[in-house]
């Protein structure tokens, strides 16, 4: 998923969800992690009706989730809210990896507040929101770690320093948010190179304009 986004936008406020059913035992069949994902994105709709903090958008879906799904899985998940007038980014994590982002030539990773458990795993959790305010021309890489367990030919993983090696070759200023997609898949792509994929790869790349 690519957005270029910009203050000018007809919204006021942009949002990404990251979601992730994450089984705990390899025997888990494939219709219960279809139902963990059905049931966490119908859970989320429902709360973006009241306009809810990050924070209480977390803490409302983990007690319904540890009540309903399978004990043998959890649920891997982010949440962010950009206002793009402030160009502020509210997010939370309940156990995705940190986003990064490219900032002109440097890259930082998005650290996040209170804990990372993911939805599920333990029946209460009050769960706390991060900000960080966005600068033109800022990138924002979020990802599953399915990117980061794709394995090449001598069984290496292309984990988390390749994605930042390929983020920080880029030339981002003359590029959209889906060329700089399109862009890190083909550097997934050559690193496999007789491989094929062995694991889903989700993807949001923002770009502030």
């Amino acid at each position: 998923m690519a957005m270029d986004l910009s203050a000018a936008a007809g919204e006021a406020m942009q949002s990404v969800a990251l979601s992730l059913p994450v089984a705990m035992h390899t025997t888990i069949p494939a219709s219960t992690a279809a139902f963990t994902a059905a049931l966490t994105s119908g859970m989320l709709y429902s709360e973006l009706d009241g306009n809810r903090p990050v924070r209480q958008i977390l803490t409302r879906m983990n007690t319904p989730m540890f009540l309903r799904t399978d004990r043998r899985v959890f649920t891997a998940f982010l949440f962010a809210s950009l206002d793009l007038k402030a160009r502020r980014l509210s997010y939370g994590s309940a156990g995705q990896a940190k986003p990064i982002v490219r900032r002109r030539d440097a890259l930082m990773e998005l650290e996040s507040k209170g804990p990372r458990i993911p939805l599920g795993v333990q029946p209460k959790v009050s769960y706390l929101d991060s900000r960080f305010t966005l600068k033109r021309g800022d990138v924002v890489l979020f990802y599953t770690d399915g990117i980061l367990r794709q394995t090449n030919e001598r069984n290496e993983e292309f984990g988390v320093e390749r994605l930042r090696a390929a983020l920080q070759s880029m030339k981002p200023r003359t590029m959209n948010a889906n060329e700089i997609v399109q862009d890190l898949l083909k550097s997934v792509a050559r690193f496999l190179a007789a491989n094929e994929q062995n694991d889903d790869i989700t993807l949001v790349v923002l770009k502030v304009r």
